[in-house]
């Protein structure tokens, strides 16, 4: 099964998903989540992803968990991601109670598209139309 992951997102990658679960790298961690799209079954056996992966998120609601640790790591870490031509995103992750983890990398293409379109001004204001409600108002004192 061919993936499609965020082009300048080396600290993510989708290693694998099925059973209504994903694996998944952030960094040098791998996480199991629970992804109820993925349908389908998973390319590598349930032996392999345990072998990969960090940490499993174990629901106990629909809303709430815990993440069961299979191999050492810390509940907190930092990843980066390479905007085009540009600086790197800093993110720091966290282990929550509700299987996120602080970053949808699905997110990237926006990510790209804002700084290319927000470096274009190369540090000018784009003029606001007519009266806007963020525009300061002028007021003389007599």
């Amino acid at each position: 099964m061919d993936f499609l992951n965020p082009s300048h997102f080396s600290d993510y990658e989708l290693i694998d998903c099925g059973n209504f679960e994903k694996l998944e790298r952030f960094g040098e961690y791998i996480t199991i989540r629970p992804e109820p799209q993925a349908v389908w079954n998973p390319a590598l056996s349930n032996t392999d992803w345990n072998k990969k992966a960090h940490v499993r998120f174990v629901p106990h609601s629909s809303y709430a968990g815990d993440w069961e640790k299979l191999k050492p790591m810390p509940d907190n870490w930092e990843i980066g991601y390479s905007l085009p031509n540009g600086p790197v995103i800093r993110f720091k992750l966290s282990l929550t109670s509700f299987k996120h983890v602080g970053v949808f990398p699905e997110q990237a293409v926006h990510w790209d598209y804002i700084y290319n379109n927000l470096s274009s001004f190369k540090g000018t204001q784009p003029p606001l139309p007519g009266p806007h409600p963020l525009q300061a108002k002028q007021f003389q004192i007599p």
